[in-house]
């Protein structure tokens, strides 16, 4: 399985930061659209991204370096790496909340209607995302003795699978594909339903893509799994404690009708074309 989608003056460009590019597209664009449904402008997702991108990126490093400390304990330079490996998906969504909080008092607004308007994008991204690990052929589970529904000499549908080295394992990166893009439908739907139920969509995002990586980060390969003690996987216990806590608040804020906040401040005000007439 070749990893480079292509290659521009002698560098390679990989499918891995292709797809994410692609996604981070798609969401800015739906993200977009469903801030205009709370009365926002395209400028405060904008703003938001600049903020977030940065932080999330740092955080997902941080994260990494924190839960693998022996890799960095002799060779405290490389925690400085360029290279977009040793990165952590928790990390980088704790730093997109860094992110909505620092915009949200700076511009004196309500976090939840940043953080709602970002949750489909990302589990709808982070869906896409997976399918880099195909690529990369990483992220898989048991070894599998046969399977049906092959599409590719790399990939089979029923069951879930892909084939590293001549061997076939559960497909984890396709599951939790599928899961995530559902679930980014699911979250849609409820804007649909509730567009103004603010923290709605951001604590049902971490409900259900918590839940799925409780669920799959047990039957994870271990060495692409973050260890402590030996025996905890980092990223499964974190994923059960949130998706707890998640389903909880968002149990509440449906009860509640929603947070209350400020209202949108003038410089993000949605102002459609014909009122600009």
């Amino acid at each position: 399985m070749n990893n480079v989608a292509f290659w521009i003056f002698g560098m390679p460009i990989y499918w891995y930061g292709l797809i994410i590019m692609c996604g981070m597209i798609i969401g800015m664009f739906l993200s977009t659209r469903l801030a205009r449904k709370r009365g926002y402008s395209s400028e405060m997702i904008l703003d938001f991204l600049l903020l977030a991108v940065p932080l999330g990126i740092v955080g997902a490093r941080l994260y990494y370096v924190v839960f693998s400390w022996d890799e960095f304990a002799n060779n405290l330079g490389a925690i400085f790496s360029l290279r977009m490996v040793g990165l952590a998906i928790y990390g980088a969504v704790i730093g997109g909340i860094i992110a909505a909080v620092i915009l949200a008092k700076w511009r004196k607004m309500s976090v939840w209607d940043i953080m709602d308007c970002a949750a489909p994008s990302l589990l709808l991204a982070q869906g896409l995302g997976r399918w880099g690990n195909f690529f990369n052929q990483e992220l898989y589970g048991a070894a599998l003795t046969q399977v049906s529904g092959q599409v590719s000499e790399h990939l089979a549908l029923f069951p879930p699978a892909v084939n590293v080295d001549g061997q076939w394992y559960v497909g984890l990166f396709l599951i939790e594909s599928v899961w995530n893009i559902c679930g980014a439908l699911v979250i849609l739907y409820l804007w649909k339903k509730k567009p103004n139920l603010r923290g709605g969509a951001f604590w049902l995002y971490l409900t259900l893509y918590c839940s799925a990586r409780a669920v799959l980060e047990g039957m994870r390969q271990p060495e692409y799994s973050l260890m402590i003690f030996g025996t905890i996987r980092v990223s499964q216990a974190v994923s059960a404690v949130v998706a707890v806590v998640a389903i909880c608040m968002f149990i509440y804020v449906w009860r509640k009708g929603g947070y209350k906040g400020p209202d949108v401040p003038e410089r993000y005000r949605y102002k459609p074309k014909q009122q600009e007439a």
